[in-house]
Parts: C-alpha cells; sequence; structure tokens
C-alpha cells in the first residue's frame, strides 16, 4: 500500500503493516469485485476512520469493518481514539489486517 502523508482532506499519515499488504495482495490479485470494495473501504476510512467498531480489552485502539459480508478490514488509530472529540489528535491510521470472516 502507498503511504498517505498528511494534507488538506486528513491532516493525518496513513500506512499498512506487512501483515495487511501481504493478504491485501492475495485475497484481490484475482477478485476485482473485492478490490474495488476495499479500495473504496481504505478511502472511506482515510476520511473518516471512526468508521467501523471500535475494540476493547486487548485489542484495544483497533477498529474493524466489514468490507463485504465475509470480509473484515482491521485498522489501527494513534494515538487512541475513542470519539469525534480526539479526532484532531489524530496523528497515523495503521492498516492491520484483512482477512475472511465465516459465517
Amino acid at each position: 500500500m502507498t503511504v498517505s502523508e498528511p494534507d488538506q482532506a486528513h491532516p493525518w499519515k496513513v500506512d499498512s503493516y506487512a501483515q495487511f499488504d501481504e493478504a491485501y495482495h492475495k485475497l484481490t490479485r484475482k477478485d476485482s469485485r473485492l478490490k474495488q470494495a476495499a479500495d473504496a473501504m481504505m478511502n472511506r476510512i482515510e476520511v473518516d476512520p471512526l468508521v467501523g467498531d471500535p475494540k476493547t480489552g486487548a485489542m484495544r485502539g483497533l477498529r474493524t469493518i466489514h468490507v463485504s459480508r465475509h470480509w473484515v478490514m482491521v485498522w489501527e488509530l494513534r494515538p487512541v481514539i475513542v470519539n469525534r472529540a480526539m479526532l484532531p489528535s489524530l496523528q497515523e491510521i495503521w492498516f492491520y489486517d484483512f482477512y475472511h470472516h465465516p459465517e
């Protein structure tokens, strides 16, 4: 994934872990519809990083969202942001994982 530097549209850096990159490329290489859905979701997350479900406990700081019925994207906010009032302090979004979620 290409690193996105802060700009006027979003004042935070966007990057991804190798784990995410490997899963993204493996899963979308032969599935153009999944690739389109994943790319659209990543753009949505870049614009509004608080979409999706916040995780608690050991996964605190991570958020998840279903890209399609059985595919889940996971990202991390740095520092941990728990509500919109804290959004101005967001510095980085890191895409963490992309995986199949069974029914």
